[in-house]
């Protein structure tokens, strides 16, 4: 489905990386032929509502998340691991689009459709591969609200997180509306690692 030559340099092992990623691959499978189109008029219609998770002592973990219609948006998928090398890989898929995160403890390689495009860091800071700091996620106001910086400029607020929601609740507040496609890549692949990683608990 996606070339494999961006990862024959990694230390975890290619052949190890390589089976992973096609198992996590295969996980989202029942997801993957039921995920709409996925558009910017997609990115307001996201909710933190997930169908059909599951996690298994945060080793493992599966979702769906609906839009506030309860239309199948975005899978995600992850498997946390014991090596010095990998701590984590996770995954976000929409009907047209591929995101892998690849966590070495210092940092995440954020790939966006099998293109490197930045590396992630603590706290929720957003860096060019070339390690430029280009964006962030942060605190707005009281903290119950975050703000999606990407060079200097505004792309969304983020409504506070909420794990069980009563009913299908926005994730985004408030999104450019001139958003060009580098900041509609940029946004979808800060955002969805913020949202797995939040709704899992990520350590």
């Amino acid at each position: 489905m996606f070339p494999f030559n961006i990862f024959d340099f990694m230390a975890f092992g290619a052949k190890r990386l390589k089976s992973e990623r096609e198992k996590l691959i295969e996980e989202l499978a029942p997801y993957r032929d039921r995920l709409i189109p996925w558009d910017k008029e997609e990115m307001s219609l996201l909710s933190y509502t997930i169908a059909e998770g599951k996690t298994y002592k945060d080793q493992y973990g599966k979702g769906l998340f609906v839009s506030i219609y309860d239309e199948p948006l975005m899978a995600y998928g992850f498997k946390t691991y014991g090596h010095k090398k990998m701590k984590r890989i996770s995954m976000a898929e929409t009907g047209n689009h591929h995101m892998l995160y690849l966590d070495k403890h210092s940092h995440i390689e954020c790939y966006f459709n099998n293109q490197l495009v930045g590396l992630y860091k603590a706290p929720n800071l957003f860096y060019s591969p070339r390690k430029r700091l280009l964006g962030r996620i942060t605190e707005n106001g009281g903290g119950d609200y975050r703000s999606v910086i990407f060079k200097d400029k505004e792309l969304a607020s983020i409504n506070p997180v909420e794990t069980d929601p009563k009913f299908n609740k926005r994730v985004f507040d408030l999104l450019k509306s001139n958003i060009s496609r580098e900041e509609q890549v940029i946004l979808m692949t800060m955002t969805f690692y913020f949202l797995i990683q939040e709704i899992n608990n990520f350590k």
